[in-house]
């Protein structure tokens, strides 16, 4: 602990400045001399412990603004990043669209690019009470763990404050919807039959539910539904969460869809139907109070799915009863042995986890009776998925094979995160892969209000048009660009080919006179070039200096000073060539004029 939280905490439980100093004394040996010299300067205790705190603060944010400048340029690269152009530019939905998991226990983020890198991730674990079973009860406390997440993720921090608006993508825990199934013998007009259904189904009023649904056309001609409903003010409540936190939803995700997102591995493509195929798979999530069975088909589509209150605090709590220790304890145990047969929680476990297994059987009969198709994977899910050997626990039951999932698959530059803990990652995962999808509102089931989503498809679409009115524009341009290369190539006069230097009109000086010129005194040191223009120094010659020369080509004359030679521009010359000089036309041999020479008369 920090020197200056001992002293806080001391204080707080009323605790005397002379003894909190004596005490930190007896802790810090290297300190007690300088201590003891401050006293004896007639320093009291007080005075003592206030300039530790205060010095300690100092170098606290001294050490954080060296940390601020070590990252200054990941900062500023976030911001090019994210600023409006490049976003307006290269993603038509508006990014940075951000998935957000909100648990009782810790809260992550996650943002994916385009080609599925992470370029932003962060956790922090919440304080017990912050939120609880779903429902989110310390607004404030929520607001400012989410926005100092968001400006320390990695690699590179979202900075909300700083680019602005960001929108994100939020689960809702399976403990807070009403799923229902249901089954339509025709497509036409589904929504009015829902709605008749859930007010049947669901022990609520209608009118204070938020519901969504997902339709999926049978073989047979008949409509399968997967309608989800949730409390409005559970709903209200994230919204308002999300909107203080200067954050816009985009869309609120049933927490098993996104994990499923994260899981599910897509095999085969059905090239006909242009339809991405998986395995039916099934997907146990044990959490922490609950775990959620849910049946997935070949197409990647919830069926149907279950929850039962058997989960991971429940087997704690058994372990603790049974062996008569404290919770930690159990805990403990229950991480480090799981369901590794020789160890004595095993039977303790095994008891509860068959509550999961005769489930999962149900679930596998009911999907093969009424689907008429057979499970053929199933993959583990949630914090207890880690458990040592729960996975060959499973598989005892079942033919069909179990494995723990593993959403890292589904990404790409993972090394931020913990490759050995890669499930706890699904949710997260699963709904930044919504973000960086083609809609990410109507991908899914979205329990937003109708109003804040139908405001969210018009931000979409528009930007959609303006993509496209700007790639027409650029398209056309690039024509008539092409147009008009073509009509000079074919239309218009080819020049003629520019004259070697050979057959210019030059100055020359008769051979064996001595023609002189004067620098101008106006400069103090003059390069003399190898050739007219280059940039290679032959030699230097100084302001006043008289020079013999030798020729001159347009606006330079060739000088020579003692044995050195080289090219001076005439803006550096003082006075005209005191002799008039000869001009002559260099031209070469008959034979060696080319055939078409119309620079020559």
């Amino acid at each position: 602990m920090l020197i200056e939280e001992t002293i806080k905490k001391a204080r707080q439980r009323k605790a005397s400045d002379d003894l909190i100093l004596e005490k930190i004394m007896e802790s810090n040996p290297e300190r007690r001399q300088a201590f003891q010299e401050a006293l004896k300067r007639k320093a009291t205790a007080t005075q003592i412990l206030d300039e530790i705190v205060k010095q300690n603060k100092k170098n606290k944010d001294a050490e954080e603004t060296t940390k601020i400048k070590a990252e200054g340029w990941k900062v500023q690269l976030a911001k090019v990043r994210q600023t409006h152009f490049l976003r307006d530019l290269l993603d038509v939905t508006h990014h940075p669209i951000v998935g957000i998991d909100i648990s009782d226990h810790s809260i992550e983020v996650m943002q994916l690019s385009r080609a599925g890198r992470i370029i932003a991730y962060g956790r922090s674990v919440l304080e017990t009470g912050i939120v609880e079973n779903g429902n989110i009860l310390e607004q404030k406390k929520l607001i400012d763990v989410l926005t100092n997440v968001l400006k320390t993720t990695k690699p590179f921090p979202l900075i909300a404050d700083e680019i602005g608006e960001i929108k994100a993508i939020v689960s809702l825990p399976e403990a807070k919807t009403f799923i229902q199934y249901f089954t339509f013998d025709g497509k036409d007009k589904i929504t009015p039959k829902l709605e008749k259904m859930i007010a049947q189904t669901v022990p609520l009023p209608i009118k204070d539910l938020y519901w969504d649904y997902l339709k999926i056309e049978n073989n047979d001609g008949s409509v399968r539904a997967i309608c989800v409903a949730v409390k409005q003010d559970v709903i209200d409540s994230y919204v308002y969460f999300l909107r203080a936190a200067g954050i816009t939803p985009v869309a609120l995700d049933v927490e098993s869809a996104s994990v499923a997102r994260g899981l599910i591995q897509t095999n085969t493509q059905n090239k006909k139907e242009k339809v991405v195929l998986s395995e039916d798979t099934m997907i146990l999530d044990i959490g922490a109070k609950s775990t959620t069975i849910t049946v997935y088909d070949s197409l990647g589509v919830m069926c149907f799915a279950v929850s039962i209150p058997c989960a991971g605090f429940l087997f704690t709590e058994k372990i603790a009863q049974e062996l008569n220790i404290s919770m930690q304890e159990a805990e403990t145990l229950k991480v480090s042995q799981g369901f590794n047969s020789d160890t004595k929680i095993f039977s303790i476990l095994e008891k509860e986890a068959m509550l999961i297994v005769d489930e999962m059987k149900r679930a596998s009969s009911f999907y093969e009776k009424d689907f008429k198709k057979k499970v053929k994977k199933i993959v583990l899910a949630g914090g207890s998925a880690l458990l040592p050997e729960i996975d060959k626990f499973f598989q005892k039951f079942f033919e069909t094979k179990v494995e723990i999932g593993n959403p890292l698959s589904k990404i790409k530059e993972v090394e931020s995160l913990d490759r050995s803990r890669g499930v706890l990652y699904s949710n997260v995962i699963g709904l930044a892969l919504r973000g960086i999808s083609d809609n990410p509102v109507k991908n899914g089931i979205n329990l937003l209000p109708t109003e804040v989503k139908t405001k969210e498809m018009k931000t979409q679409q528009g930007k959609r048009k303006s993509v496209l009115v700007a790639s027409a524009v650029v398209a056309l341009s690039g024509i008539a660009l092409l147009g008009l290369s073509i009509f000079y190539l074919i239309y218009l006069p080819v020049p003629p080919p520019m004259q070697p230097l050979k057959y210019r009109m030059m100055t020359t000086f008769p051979v064996g006179s001595q023609e002189t010129i004067q620098i101008s005194e106006s400069f103090q040191e003059i390069d003399v070039y190898e050739t007219p223009g280059s940039d290679k120094i032959a030699f230097t010659v100084k302001g006043g200096e008289t020079v013999t020369i030798l020729q001159k080509v347009d606006s330079w004359y060739k000088i020579k000073v003692e044995e050195n030679e080289g090219w001076i521009s005439e803006q550096y010359l003082q006075e005209e060539v005191q002799e008039e000089v000869q001009e002559e036309v260099i031209v070469p041999e008959e034979e060696d004029i080319p055939q078409e020479n119309n620079f020559i008369e």
